[in-house]
């Protein structure tokens, strides 16, 4: 249906069957995904109680809680240790840890703690984001993006919080700081080059949001990489 996710470490994303879909990784670091494929025995299988958990797969996209995304990798790891394993009542445990998994997304959506991003809403934030990604060079203002949406500000900025979890403030820089890591990463261009190209003000102000957001200077950073060349 063309719809578009924007994910980040800890998301999950529910795929219902004959759903034609694609992954692209834009920023070009290194990411893991676990990707576990049902087919109709697994439920057919399980207890009639269990199979109201197919409902999870009416959703896409989900961002859990903080404290939900620790028990769920504390769950993939199991799932992966299981799955690796040839002892004895491994496919049992398996089964059961891949249940639990449904079961902890099924209770966080339906107590609505967590957030969905396959509703209409999300349709604006797409839209803001990619205004985002095609002109984060330039100065973006919240008006700006607002007015993309045809929304007030303020809503839209409740709104864009309530569906990413950060500020748009805070995603834009992340996007410009991705793209900055590019630069420093694959061309020869100063680090003042690189501000002005990523849209930022100056190239103080830049490299204070590199250096939090990476956890060194901008500078470092190049310097490791090239070492890693």
């Amino acid at each position: 249906n063309y719809n578009v996710f924007e994910i980040e470490a800890g998301d999950i994303i529910l795929i219902d069957k004959r759903e034609l879909h694609m992954a692209t990784n834009l920023d070009g670091w290194d990411c893991q995904r676990i990707v576990i494929n049902f087919n109709d025995e697994f439920f057919s299988e399980c207890d009639e109680d269990f199979k109201i958990l197919l409902e999870c797969f009416k959703h896409n996209h989900i961002k859990l809680p903080l404290a939900n995304k620790k028990q769920i990798n504390s769950l993939f790891n199991k799932i992966l240790r299981e799955y690796n394993s040839d002892e004895v009542f491994s496919k049992v445990l398996l089964k059961n840890y891949i249940c639990e998994l449904l079961a902890i997304i099924y209770r966080s959506i339906y107590s609505n703690q967590i957030v969905l991003l396959d509703n209409d809403a999300d349709t604006t934030i797409e839209k803001a984001i990619r205004y985002i990604y095609n002109n984060f060079n330039k100065k973006i203002s919240l008006k700006e993006v607002a007015d993309i949406c045809h929304m007030n500000p303020s809503y839209f900025s409740r709104l864009f919080k309530n569906t990413t979890g950060i500020n748009l403030v805070s995603y834009i820089n992340t996007v410009r700081i991705k793209n900055a890591a590019l630069l420093l990463s694959d061309t020869d261009k100063t680090i003042l080059e690189i501000s002005q190209l990523c849209g930022f003000d100056n190239v103080q102000h830049f490299c204070g949001v590199f250096k939090k957001a990476k956890g060194i200077s901008a500078l470092r950073f190049r310097k490791e990489r090239n070492m890693d060349v």
